[in-house]
């Protein structure tokens, strides 16, 4: 059998990582909980940031260090709904790594209105996909997702910004694309009402209020 690892690093203290949620769907999977007691603080902690960052950062290094053989990582806000999200076992065995689709669009969009963002774009012009940063899931024995992810954590410590753009950047640079998972995988404000939803994004009220959550 599969070892399967879900973590969550929780560095905002929003919102309380839902174990049970958690289990009832993947019950022989090891569930992990991060926090500031273990993780170093790599940001400025006097930074408006510095719980973003220290989110974005190691809920990906601790998909990279996992001993499990798929590593799923998902934000604290995320609440799954459907008995189809065991298709992320063959798919990311499949592919590698996945993450869902953005209903931002493009990488343009994001970087202009996203939070903690340096504005920059690329000479793509931000024209690529943007990608959400939750679920993250990973095959910890696929040497071409494993350099993706190290890429990503080595754009967050020289120049931390929002999750999807660091992101973005390290598949450009890379040449590696993850596999797009659709937006119910990632139901945000954009996606209400979609049908076939899986993972619920409850930090948007909207979500929220509409699944009656």
């Amino acid at each position: 059998m599969k070892k399967i690892e879900i973590l969550f690093a929780e560095f905002n203290g929003k919102f309380q990582p839902d174990i049970g949620n958690v289990k009832n769907y993947f019950p022989e999977a090891e569930v992990n909980v991060y926090t500031e007691s273990d993780c170093n603080p790599l940001f400025e902690e006097d930074s408006q940031f510095y719980g973003y960052y220290m989110n974005d950062y190691w809920k990906v290094e601790k998909l990279l260090s996992s001993e499990a053989d798929v590593a799923i990582s998902l934000d604290a806000d995320m609440k799954i709904v459907s008995d189809n999200v065991r298709a992320i076992i063959p798919l990311v065995e499949k592919f590698g790594v996945c993450l869902p689709a953005s209903s931002r669009g493009l990488v343009k969009i994001d970087t202009e209105i996203g939070s903690h963002s340096d504005k920059q774009l690329d000479e793509t012009l931000g024209m690529g996909q943007v990608m959400n940063m939750t679920p993250i899931c990973f095959d910890t024995k696929n040497v071409r997702a494993r350099r993706l992810l190290e890429e990503y954590c080595q754009i967050m410590i020289a120049n931390p910004v929002r999750g999807p753009l660091a992101m973005w950047r390290a598949v450009y640079k890379t040449g590696i694309a993850p596999y797009l998972l659709p937006h119910q995988w990632c139901v945000c404000v954009e996606d209400v009402g979609i049908g076939n939803e899986i993972i619920l994004h409850l930090g948007h009220t909207k979500v929220k209020d509409y699944y009656k959550c």
